[in-house]
């Protein structure tokens, strides 16, 4: 959340994340995803440090589903009218036509009070900046992700689920220790984990040879 991170943690965020698909993709020659909120701080982190022509910027479909529900709540005066509202104008975005949206979004204005007006140009304005980030129709078809709810509750299931237990208190590398056998077992590799950590013993104490033999668990053993 934006809230939560400083310039600071942005940059060094994104220079690890920059670090990281330079790693995976070292030539650039295949499709990065940027896919965050609308953050101005974190396109400005993002663009500065993970440049190149195969990024695409995407952004979030849900944090731009708030605001098209937002201006439907304050256009329409029933719960049933703004549902309506909000899932024609939500299928116009997911087709693409997010400048139909706009255009209705600054008609719909004219015939509103001052602060409301002005609430709906704001939120007219937001999806004008992001324009370019919202061709979900050709993401889709691309496979592209179009929300972050997958990447989120990854983090959720890696990280929190096993490091934020009550009374847990970690030091870095034991919490990168504990973080890396976790990935394992959830990745289901923890028998090939194993047998590799067994290898990788038996090599170091007693050459490759030893290493390589069908006999290691008994030599473990």
């Amino acid at each position: 959340d934006a809230e939560d991170t400083t310039a600071a943690q942005n940059a060094e965020i994104f220079a690890w994340l920059a670090q990281q698909n330079a790693l995976r993709d070292p030539d650039q020659s295949h499709p990065t995803v940027v896919l965050i909120d609308g953050q101005t701080s974190f396109w400005e982190a993002a663009r500065a440090t993970i440049p190149g022509e195969h990024v695409t910027e995407i952004l979030d479909l849900l944090h731009a589903a708030g605001y098209v529900w937002e201006a439907a709540n304050l256009v329409h005066p029933t719960e049933q009218a703004a549902q309506q509202a909000a899932r024609r104008d939500l299928e116009h975005i997911l087709k693409g036509r997010v400048g139909r949206v706009i255009a209705s979004l600054r008609q719909q204005a004219k015939k509103l009070t001052k602060a409301q007006r002005e609430t709906l140009e704001r939120i007219a304005n937001y999806f004008e900046t992001h324009r370019h980030r919202m061709a979900y129709d050709a993401y889709l078809a691309a496979g592209l992700p179009i929300a972050t709810g997958v990447i989120e509750g990854a983090c959720r299931c890696l990280v929190k689920d096993r490091m934020e237990r009550a009374g847990m208190r970690w030091i870095v590398s034991g919490a990168q220790s504990m973080l890396a056998l976790r990935g394992i077992t959830l990745s289901g590799l923890w028998d090939d984990f194993v047998a590799f950590r067994i290898r990788e013993d038996l090599r170091l104490r007693y050459g490759q040879a030893t290493a390589n033999a069908d006999s290691y668990h008994a030599l473990a053993a």
